[in-house]
This record gives C-alpha cells, sequence and structure tokens, in this order.
C-alpha cells in the first residue's frame, strides 16, 4: 500500500459527490519544500511577528466542542476553545477540506467564530496514538493558527511561488502551517510530538491536497524529512537515495549582517582535499569534492531572500552530476529571477 494512502484519506463519511469535488487538486507546482518540510524552496521569515495572527485566548481549559477540557485532553485542541461541534459535510460546505489519517479514531469536527463571515474548520484526531488537531482559514493572507503562547524553541518559515509554509516547536508541542495564496486557505498541522514527526504528516496531508512536497528526485527513494539545529540555527533536511546513493539537502537562512556569505549548513565534518568556486543559476556556490574517498558537497547562498542551501553525498558520484542535481532541485524562494 502507498504511504499516501496508508496515511491519509479525505475526510469521513461524505457523500461520494462532494468527495470528488473537494479531491479535485491544486495546480501541482515543481517540488514544493516542505521541513518542518517536507519538502521544496526554503524562504526563512525575516520576522514571524509579522505575520497577520489568528489567535484566540490561548491555552484556555476549552475542549474543541466548548466543553470543560478533561485530564489528558491535548493542549493544541485547548489553543482555541468555544468551537462549535458539527460534521465533515457541513465543513465541505463552507469550502474546506480537511485530511485526516486513514487509520484516524476519535474524530471530531468543528468550527470555531472569526472575525471574518466564515469560520475557522477543525478537526481533531488520533492517529497512532498520538492527537492531532488540524485547521483551515479562508484567509487574504498568511495566519497563525496555532492559538498557542508557547515559547517556541525551533521557528522555521518557508516558501514557494504560491505556498507559504512555517514550522513551530518548543521541545513538546509543534506546528506545522501552509498558507496558498492561489486559493486563499491556511492550514496548520499540530499534536503534542516532535516536530518531525507533525512534518511527516503535513506532508502526508499535503500530498492529498495535490502538492508534490518533497525536495527529491520523482524516482528517489528512502525520502524523509527532519528539522535540525545546526551551528545555533534551526535546518531543513530532507534526505533520499537515489540510484543507491544516499543524499543530504539542507536549506536555512544565511548570515543577516553579511548576506553575502556562503553559510555551510551541511553539519558535515569532513574535510575536503578539493574545493573550487561555482555558481547554481545566478548563486554564488562552493564545490568540494574527495576523488579518493569518495563524496562531495555543494554549498550556495541566495541573497535576495537570504537562504541558504546544501547539498552532499557520501557516494560515487562526480561533483558535476551533484551541481547537475542541484539545478534540478533549486526551486528560488523568489520566482525563477534572481
Amino acid at each position: 500500500m502507498k504511504q499516501e494512502d496508508r496515511f491519509f484519506r479525505l475526510m469521513h463519511a461524505v457523500d461520494d459527490d462532494l468527495l470528488e469535488e473537494a479531491m479535485q487538486p491544486v495546480r501541482r507546482r515543481r517540488h514544493v519544500w516542505i521541513p518542518l518540510a517536507a519538502a521544496a524552496c526554503l524562504c526563512i521569515a525575516a520576522a514571524l511577528a509579522a505575520v497577520p495572527l489568528l489567535r484566540a485566548p490561548a491555552r484556555q481549559d476549552v475542549q474543541p466542542d466548548g466543553t470543560q477540557k478533561q485530564s489528558g485532553t491535548s493542549a493544541t485542541e485547548a489553543a482555541v476553545p468555544f468551537s462549535v461541534t458539527t460534521d465533515a459535510k457541513a465543513i465541505m460546505d463552507l469550502g474546506y477540506t480537511l485530511a485526516v489519517p486513514a487509520d484516524s479514531q476519535d474524530v471530531v469536527y468543528s468550527l470555531v467564530p472569526t472575525d471574518s463571515d466564515i469560520p475557522m474548520a477543525q478537526v481533531c484526531y488520533v492517529s497512532n496514538g498520538i492527537r492531532y488537531t488540524a485547521r483551515s482559514l479562508k484567509t487574504d493572507s498568511a495566519a497563525d493558527l496555532t492559538g498557542s503562547s508557547a515559547n517556541w524553541t525551533q521557528e522555521l518559515s518557508w516558501s514557494d511561488a504560491g505556498l507559504a509554509m512555517d514550522l513551530r516547536t518548543d521541545g513538546e508541542e509543534s506546528w506545522v502551517g501552509w498558507y496558498t495564496g492561489s486559493t486563499g486557505t491556511q492550514w496548520a498541522l499540530g499534536a503534542e510530538d516532535s516536530a518531525q514527526s507533525v512534518l511527516h504528516s503535513a506532508c502526508g496531508i499535503l500530498k492529498t491536497l495535490g502538492y508534490d512536497v518533497a525536495v527529491a528526485p520523482e524516482d528517489a527513494e528512502n525520502v524523509t524529512y527532519s528539522v535540525l539545529e545546526i551551528d545555533g540555527q534551526t535546518v531543513a533536511e530532507t534526505a533520499f537515495t537515489l540510484d543507491g546513493i544516499p543524499y543530504r539537502w539542507h536549506v536555512g537562512t544565511g548570515d543577516s549582517e553579511d548576506p553575502e556569505r556562503l553559510v555551510d549548513l551541511s553539519g558535515s565534518e569532513r574535510v575536503y582535499p578539493h574545493t573550487e568556486e561555482t555558481t547554481i543559476r545566478w548563486c554564488r556556490a562552493e564545490l568540494s569534492d574527495d576523488p579518493g574517498n569518495a563524496g562531495c558537497k555543494l554549498i550556495w547562498i541566495d541573497i535576495a531572500p537570504g537562504l541558504a542551501y546544501s547539498l552532499e553525498t557520501d557516494g560515487m558520484v562526480p561533483p558535476e552530476a551533484l551541481q547537475e542535481l542541484a539545478e534540478s532541485l533549486f526551486v528560488p524562494a523568489q520566482g525563477e529571477e534572481g
């Protein structure tokens, strides 16, 4: 069974005609990274505080159906109070599509009042013993749907044309959000679980919604998404195997004080005997290789969005082949012009 079939289906007990309409995919984009992303081209937000917020009173002891929170209720559930329990059809009638894992239990749909005419849609469910909260909101711009006052220890935002993503975690509670300007919809997925786990689940939802979220070649195998801390900053990793050779693709923020400086986000301690300057499209880059012991690494900086990238392998890959692969994976955050 395919991963997306195993992990996700759209809604529960929904009329076939409505389901067919909701399953119409959003126009697919070439590689949209997520990790949290998941994964496509990342754009680190200069200030998350600049993003419009939709915050209900945080951490209230109220469940999604408006009742008093009982012991053991997830903090992500309780973050947005005063919601009204409903069913999947009512959610879809408002133009929302919420995806849940195929093995979901204790599924509860609800609507949360907002300042606009259309409420926010929410579904809470349990999958693999973890309680998740998924939310969706019709909005003109990206919004914070976490409803949480947590002190996030890791925050990462990235984007590809039409899809803006962000990830936040405090080590216990984690959220992944994404906004599509083409449909004017903000989504969010949260759980009291690791950022990697929530990101993995969010990637499955994105695939269900019609997005190719993996920054990896189409024929790659063993694709995984992670969030790492390298030299004190949050870095998104996509690891994959291509033709039996493992690769690690990292994206993070550049040096804000010296935007033109090449930042090595590979996290590798390997010393390469040969290094030369090169370019990835308009971006300044540095290619390193170890002809004797195999392995090569490519790092580059995209100054306009302030993003740093790295692609590394320990396999027998010619440096020029690694550069060609990087060119195919790199989707500029600001579009095709530097």
